[in-house]
């Protein structure tokens, strides 16, 4: 352990360094590299005959350097401080924008994505220049819209919104870590691309190119799940996958297979590593041995479209391939960090993204667990060898996954080994067949024949899928962890890593974390409240107290279908997480009922409005769904007033003041739901 601490540099310099852009990201400050490199030139013009001998001063020297690095790299790459950012530069006069698409994506009759801001229009007409990034949303599907297109939309730029309510997932701090800090939506005719458009980018050229690749697959009578995922798995076009085979893989812990990642960046590399040892043999050869598999390795990037995941993977196996061809004496981790390292000096904001965590957290389990894993079993047959590796390999990386996935996710698949053992076989030979169709397609009987194995084998890989998340217990959710337990879950696996395999004693100290984590894991008595939320236009009521709580569905417009079961759950996470509910139960409210609670000595009423005739009596708590947004209210003058109106939907300024009016409560009581909960 101490050789490997003292022959990786990089194992050493890059925690600060993530520290360092944490810090940055939260605190960002301009100067905090200049502060450091002043220190850092003072401490050795002064003391460099002495204190620069000492070890424990040239290790904090170090230390304080690597996280003011990654301080001044963060604030380095904040949108927020440069000067023509458009939260800086926003105006009143401002009445549209000019943007180039990034990233985009078809949803039904809307387009949505992430786009770069060229410019600004003022309502006058005048150009001004502005920059940053932003999610737009489109209305209308008459246009074709491709990456690289510039656009212009009027419309204003809406800020993020925070999390709903507390436990819910953070999306406005999530998206500003990216850069993103605004969204753009464009109503039908109030947007157009503008003429001239042209693939510019390196990523507009490979999008044309993939999409090219991917019309190939429509000369093959192909069933659209099979194509969807043969399309995702080789090239990473995920846009047409069935959302139920989605679900299926999901719930069996094997849709990393459809997301092109590390792992098939891994299969073409296990591939051409070896094969190329064998081909060109000796030191003469070494430069072939990395060229040849480098470019290939690249290409395979390129054809993906460098999406984030495989671009990661491609610098982490390029070093790889660079270690393994002129220093053999490198070690795999320093290899790894030292990848981790440089992406996030490109970019500071791939700390922060999850594919990046998790994929790194997998490999890390790899390439440390492996080995011991494989030495409690020692069989002699080949197969049983086989079976050994990829048992070890899936239980190594979900072990170092697993805190940061259910603090994320909140679940965890029962039969995930099982699923791994069957799928990841099946999926390689998907892989290998569908990279033999995009590559030699033109070999008319070598397309023909791989594209009918790569559906072949999808076809088995969706049967098991489906055979396997419908065993009992497949999927088990609402685990509730949050940050600190993760933490100590992290600290869990360090300490009893040491004990099992290191057998070093202070691995003893996991019993006081378990009791720790029991401990935090208990049910909190945050005593009886009260959450009406909004999801897709319907309104619930969510109740709790102890560990129970209670969900009220309310009436729905005619026109409209019930919220389904699992977009609920999915709205509603992060108040179970955060109040860590164990038993739910749900009711559909009926026309005109109204609820009553019981709130330590004050007792609480609430009534949903599905009409547009208002009661004469209202309750404490008025609640008006979206569809009565559009409706002539009818309030008789002898009504009584409610505590807190609540309204979902999108309600006009000249609506609310109606209501204000005529229902005599304060402004600050009309509670709009699009802006967040409404909680008491």
């Amino acid at each position: 352990m101490i050789e490997l601490w003292k022959q990786s540099p990089f194992i050493r310099i890059t925690p600060p360094f993530f520290l360092g852009i944490v810090v940055g990201t939260y605190y960002p400050k301009p100067s905090y590299l200049w502060i450091t490199l002043m220190i850092w030139i003072l401490s050795f013009l002064i003391h460099r005959k002495k204190l620069w001998k000492q070890r424990h001063f040239y290790g904090l020297s170090l230390l304080s350097l690597m996280i003011s690095l990654g301080m001044a790299f963060s604030s380095a790459q904040s949108p927020a401080l440069q000067p023509m950012h458009y939260t800086i530069k926003s105006s009143d006069s401002i009445d549209g924008y000019f943007i180039q698409i990034e990233k985009i994506k078809k949803n039904d009759s809307h387009w949505k994505g992430v786009a770069s801001i060229i410019a600004a229009r003022e309502e006058i007409g005048t150009i001004q220049l502005v920059e940053g990034k932003i999610n737009f949303y489109l209305e209308g599907d008459t246009q074709e819209i491709e990456i690289d297109d510039i656009l212009f939309v009027k419309n204003t730029i809406t800020p993020l919104n925070g999390p709903r309510h507390p436990g819910a997932f953070d999306y406005k701090a999530f998206s500003e870590r990216k850069g993103i800090y605004g969204s753009l939506y464009g109503k039908k005719n109030k947007w157009f691309v503008v003429p001239g458009s042209i693939a510019t980018s390196v990523t507009g050229v490979l999008s044309k190119f993939r999409d090219k690749q991917l019309k190939r697959l429509d000369e093959h009578a192909l069933h659209e799940s099979e194509k969807g995922i043969i399309a995702a798995l080789v090239l990473g076009k995920t846009d047409d996958l069935d959302p139920n085979v989605m679900s299926g893989y999901s719930s069996t812990g094997v849709i990393h297979v459809l997301a092109v990642s590390g792992m098939h960046v891994a299969l073409v590399y296990m591939i051409l590593e070896p094969l190329f040892k064998k081909l060109l043999p000796g030191r003469r050869w070494r430069w072939w041995r990395f060229l040849i598999p480098f470019f290939i390795l690249w290409f395979y990037a390129a054809l993906t479209g460098f999406s984030p995941s495989v671009l990661r993977s491609a610098v982490m196996f390029t070093l790889f391939l660079i270690s393994e061809q002129f220093d053999e004496s490198n070690h795999s981790l320093n290899t790894l960090f030292a990848s981790a390292f440089l992406l996030c000096t490109v970019d500071t904001s791939f700390l922060f993204d999850i594919g990046f965590l998790l994929s790194y957290l997998a490999v890390g389990g790899i390439m440390v667990m492996q080995q011991p894993l494989k030495a409690l079993w020692r069989p002699r047959h080949y197969l049983l060898l086989h079976l050994r590796e990829m048992i070890a390999v899936s239980i190594a990386a979900q072990l170092l996954t697993l805190p940061l996935s259910l603090w994320l996710f909140g679940q965890f698949p029962t039969y995930f080994l099982l699923a791994n053992l069957l799928v990841i076989p099946l999926s390689t030979v998907v892989l290998y067949a569908g990279l033999a169709f995009f590559l030699l397609g033109f070999f008319s009987p070598v397309a023909h024949l791989s594209i009918n194995i790569a559906n072949t084998f999808v076809q088995w890989m969706n049967l098991i899928i489906a055979w396997i998340a419908e065993w009992p217990y497949a999927l088990i959710q609402s685990i509730h962890v949050d940050f600190t337990q993760m933490v100590l879950l992290f600290m869990l696996l360090f300490l009893l890593w040491q004990l099992f395999f290191r057998k070093k004693k202070y691995g003893w100290y996991f019993l006081p974390v378990i009791f720790l984590f029991t401990a935090l894991q208990m049910p909190s008595d945050h005593g009886p409240n009260i959450m009406i939320s909004q999801i897709r236009k319907e309104i619930l009521i969510a109740t709790g107290n102890g560990d129970q709580a209670v969900i009220y569905r309310t009436p729905t417009d005619s026109s409209r279908e019930m919220l389904p079961a699992k977009d609920m759950e999915r709205g509603l996470q992060g108040w179970y997480k955060e109040h860590r509910y164990i038993q739910s139960t749900t009711y559909t409210l009926n026309e005109n009922e109204s609820i009553t609670w019981q709130l330590g000595n004050n007792t609480v009423s609430a009534f949903v409005a599905n009409h547009a005739s208002l009661p004469i009596s209202c309750p404490d708590i008025l609640i008006l769904p979206a569809h009565l947004a559009k409706k002539k209210l009818k309030i008789p003058s002898s009504t009584s007033s409610p505590q807190f109106v609540v309204l979902g939907g999108y309600w006009s300024d000249k609506k609310i003041a109606f209501l204000q009016k005529r229902l005599k409560i304060p402004l600050e009581r009309i509670i709009l739901l699009r802006n967040g909960d409404f909680i008491l």
